[in-house]
């Protein structure tokens, strides 16, 4: 008798879990919480798919940080300046093959002088670093074993660039927003909610708005800004993270704005988009008849 009650409880427990939640854009809380914490894993609804060798030249941060790794795997240690960073010849031998494009250098406004000037450039050195794709010793970077082997396999490569990324990189590292975890936590739901709407040009905060009513927690992780309210000022920081820096840098949108602070930005999904991921959202368990008897 016990042993039928708790075979029921746990068929109720199961159908609560995989009922459809409004606030999680029809997901259930067991899909939610496997993009939460397993994003990449076998439960999750979204799927990387493995591409032909020649596809993933497609992804702008992929290949110049695959620049970067084939450098130091042709050129040996290379010399870090006094303090720690690229020697100039080297950041723009990297950034003038194209990879990310900066306006203010292209337009003269601003020049590229050292590592730190290109965020895209120092971010990918930085993960190189953490993936162990590279080594530092007596102030020289050189390639390690594990980055050799790597570099022979653009899908291989691909996967420990994008997971080291996506997973175990600070995404707070390279902005003023604060120490929080607002845009890499939960960053699979926003591949699932611009999966879902990305066909058509929608404004960032329309994205932000989404993410917040499904992680409304984070928004107590903010410091109020002087310049604009904190609604404002969470939804610019979801932006920056999601979109400038994570997906834009990836290929995987495109952003339509007027390039001033605060400015709109309307978000369209690319090709590379689909080409790199797989949204399966599986129906919920509709459970009828159940008895507790």
């Amino acid at each position: 008798m016990l042993e039928n009650i708790q075979h029921n409880l746990d068929i109720l427990f199961q159908e609560q879990n995989n009922r459809p939640n409004e606030d999680f854009e029809g997901l259930s809380a067991s899909q939610m919480h496997n993009l939460l914490f397993y994003p990449l894993e076998d439960g999750s609804i979204v799927k990387i798919n493995k591409l032909s060798d020649p596809d993933y030249t497609i992804f702008p941060f992929f290949n110049q940080t695959k620049y970067l790794l084939d450098y130091f795997a042709k050129n040996g240690e290379v010399k870090l300046t006094a303090k720690g960073f690229l020697p100039i010849k080297v950041v723009k031998d990297v950034y003038n093959q194209g990879f990310i494009k900066n306006d203010y250098f292209e337009s003269g406004f601003m020049k590229l002088n050292r590592e730190y000037d290109s965020v895209p450039i120092s971010l990918s050195r930085t993960i190189l670093d953490i993936a162990h794709l590279t080594k530092k010793r007596n102030n020289k970077v050189s390639i390690t074993k594990s980055g050799e082997k790597a570099l022979k396999d653009n899908a291989v490569l691909f996967q420990i660039i994008f997971e080291t990324f996506v997973l175990k990189f600070n995404w707070a590292s390279f902005d003023g927003y604060g120490d929080n975890d607002i845009g890499q936590i939960g960053f699979g739901f926003s591949v699932f909610i611009l999966g879902k709407y990305g066909n058509e040009k929608q404004l960032d905060s329309f994205y932000a708005n989404k993410y917040f009513t499904a992680l409304p927690v984070l928004k107590g992780t903010m410091v109020n800004s002087m310049y604009c309210t904190l609604e404002e000022y969470i939804s610019r920081c979801y932006s920056f993270r999601t979109f400038e820096q994570f997906m834009c840098f990836f290929g995987l949108i495109t952003i339509e704005s007027e390039k001033a602070w605060g400015s709109d930005k309307y978000i369209l999904k690319t090709e590379a988009f689909d080409r790199l991921f797989t949204i399966v959202s599986e129906k919920a368990f509709k459970l009828d008849g159940i008895s507790l008897n």
